[in-house]
């Protein structure tokens, strides 16, 4: 319990440090503009034309349910043990593993983050595969951020951190 005290206490720090209600954001954004220019000079969507079709074909990035078991099989850990960490329902991931092209929601990304205990580079490039990204104007973004920056990976301790603050919670 001890444990759990000292890590929420950490928690409302780093949120006082790092949440920017929407009232902030466009400092935020202003201040960070110069990261998107140099994250869209990076994007495949800003290839020279000069590259030939079978150029562009091979650098198709794979989708978010091809991460996922990807980063399953080098873990490896089992499909059993990823989806009952993740607090996910077993047929909704036997739906992402069959269908390519699944969309789940940020909160499923994140708790198969969370089950996997992907540090927060491969949290993020998780998130982006699926559509998603982390930002700091959601409390709820801040928070999942916080614990995976601690490489705190309980589940279930986050999802009463998320509670606290009235936020979403993670799985099922």
């Amino acid at each position: 319990m001890a444990l759990k005290k000292e890590l929420f206490s950490k928690l409302k720090e780093y949120i006082d440090k790092n949440y920017m209600p929407k009232i902030h954001i466009e400092s935020y954004k202003e201040e960070s503009s110069y990261l998107l220019e140099a994250q869209e000079i990076k994007s495949p969507r800003y290839i020279k034309e000069s590259r030939k079709l079978k150029d562009l074909v091979k650098m198709e990035e794979e989708t978010f349910s091809e991460m996922l078991f990807r980063l399953i099989g080098q873990k490896n850990i089992t499909d059993a043990q990823v989806y009952e960490n993740a607090n996910v329902d077993k047929k909704l991931f036997l739906k992402i593993k069959d269908e390519k092209d699944c969309k789940p929601s940020k909160a499923t990304v994140i708790s198969f983050a969370i089950s996997l205990r992907l540090n927060l580079d491969e949290t993020k490039g998780l998130l982006l595969r699926a559509g998603y990204a982390l930002s700091p104007s959601s409390k709820f973004d801040v928070i999942v951020e916080f614990f995976i920056k601690e490489g705190y990976y309980n589940i279930y301790d986050i999802n009463e951190a998320l509670d606290q603050y009235n936020q979403k919670l993670l799985g099922a």
